[in-house]
Formats: C-alpha cells, sequence, structure tokens
C-alpha cells in the first residue's frame, strides 16, 4: 500500500486499540530516503504533544487506521522530542534507549537501507556479531555535550518541510512538489508529486525517488536527473484514480525503459 502525505491527516493511530491520535508526517533519512520515525500527534489531556515511533512499532497499516504495538502509556511517558528542532543522535538514543529498539546507525554501511531489514514485511533481521557489539546505543552521554555537535550533522528531515519545494531538472525549473508517495512495505518515500505549474498549468506528475540527485535545503529545491521535457512528456497523475500496480508499471516502464526488456 502507497501512503499520500496528504491523506495522513485522516489514518487514526491506535496504542493497542485505544485511540492515540493521528499520524502527522514523518522524519526521512536524507541519505537513502528511509522512513525512520512517524511523527503521531499524540491525544494527551486535551493538549497536542508529539511524539516519535519508529516503523518497527507498526503491527497492522490499513488505509484509515494505524495499530502500533506500544500502550498508550509508553506512548505518554516516551521522551519529549521537538520535532521544531533537528533530531540529534542523542535523541534517538534516547528514544531507542526507552522502547529498547535497536539502533539502525550501528548496522554495516548499505545493510538493506534500512536499518538492519527490521520493517515490516521484509526479511531477517541482521544480528550483532559480538555481544557488547551494539551497547553503546544506549550509553547515554550528557545531553548538552551530545547537542553541540550532532544536530548540524542530521540526516533527519520533516517530510512537511520538502512540500513546496521547487523541482530542478536537468536543464532548468519545472515545477514544485506538493505530496510525497510512500512505500509501507519498505518505509520508504517512492514517489515524489510535482505540479508542473506554469509550465504545463492544472498537471501533475510521480517521479521516481531514485531519480533525486540532490536536495538544497537552504534553498528549496529538489535536482533530478532527467530533463524538463521528459518529465512533461511522462505519464500524469490525477488524484482523483488510485495509484494502481499498471499505473506504477506505467511509470516505471517510461523511466526505466530497459526494465522492459
Amino acid at each position: 500500500m502507497l501512503l499520500r502525505t496528504g491523506g495522513l491527516k485522516s489514518l487514526r493511530v491506535l496504542a493497542k486499540n485505544v485511540d492515540a491520535g493521528n499520524v502527522e508526517q514523518f522524519l526521512v533519512d536524507d541519505r537513502n530516503w528511509v522512513i525512520r520515525y512517524i511523527v503521531i500527534d499524540l491525544k494527551e489531556n486535551y493538549k497536542q504533544t508529539r511524539k516519535l515511533l519508529s516503523p518497527l512499532a507498526v503491527h497492522i497499516l490499513s488505509p484509515d487506521v494505524l495499530q502500533v504495538n506500544v500502550s498508550i502509556e509508553q506512548l505518554e511517558n516516551s521522551p519529549d522530542i521537538d520535532t521544531a528542532e533537528s533530531v540529534s543522535r542523542q535523541m534517538e538514543e534516547m528514544l531507542h534507549a526507552y522502547y529498547s529498539w535497536p539502533c539502525y546507525w550501528l548496522y554495516p554501511d548499505g545493510y538493506n537501507l534500512l536499518g538492519g531489514a527490521l520493517y515490516p514485511g521484509l526479511s531477517v533481521p541482521f544480528t550483532y556479531p559480538a555481544a557488547g557489539w551494539g551497547d553503546e546505543c544506549v550509553e547515554i552521554q550528557p545531553l548538552e555535550t551530545h547537542m553541540e555537535n550532532t544536530p548540524s550533522s542530521s540526516h533527519l528531515r520533516l517530510t512537511k518541510e520538502m512540500i513546496g519545494y521547487r523541482l530542478v531538472a536537468a536543464d532548468g525549473e519545472i515545477g514544485q512538489m506538493v505530496e510525497i508517495f510512500i512505500d509501507d512495505k519498505k518505509w520508504r518515500l517512492k514517489y515524489l508529486v510535482i505540479d508542473t505549474g506554469n509550465f504545463f498549468p492544472g498537471r501533475k506528475v510521480l517521479i521516481p525517488i531514485e531519480l533525486v540527485k540532490g536536495i538544497e535545503w537552504m534553498n528549496g529545491a529538489i535536482s533530478v536527473n532527467v530533463n524538463k521535457g521528459t518529465i512533461l512528456e511522462g505519464p500524469s497523475y490525477n488524484q482523483a484514480f488510485p495509484v494502481t500496480s499498471e499505473y506504477e508499471s506505467r511509470i516505471s516502464g517510461y523511466y526505466y525503459p530497459e526494465k522492459r526488456r
């Protein structure tokens, strides 16, 4: 199933069958576009509180409900993390220690791109090669000392931050990103929804995340390695119709014609 960031407000969160609020957005790793955390808009004593959950906590996902394998009490008592600031490694360590989650940053580089395949529907997880090898993920240093060095190097980005970014093709600007599709099996960004705007009014297209060659976070620009003509002539997207496997095959066949051979 594909998740639309534009439809997240209708995705309710059930913490062991107790209504816990809604999914607000995601924190994505900008090195491989993997969803590291789900941002929960938690209902807590009539005040708005945001909490983070790893996809490891997902039990069942349906079109309108996300069931997680933690209790409402666990959610309420979990570390408070301000998503308005960069999420440092120290903050992640606190969160993973609280839930006893394994630490994806200790796995070998490139191992399945998902922190050791420890995500729903994937293969057997990586195991630490020796006792104590992963202990450092819960060895928490003083917060003040650690935060002086880590936030600027954080690779975690909020999906809402990317909405509205300009799309820059190999030969110039072509529109702006208005939405993101997420693969809930791999928990990874899959498509960017691009409104071609002044170049082709009223037309939207889906760009596979693999075509992105870089993002200028300070300038709000996404660069892709195809030209404007290729994007404009690609399969159009209409939100009124679901993204079916047949439509995805059209996108794949258009941008990666070698796969059709």
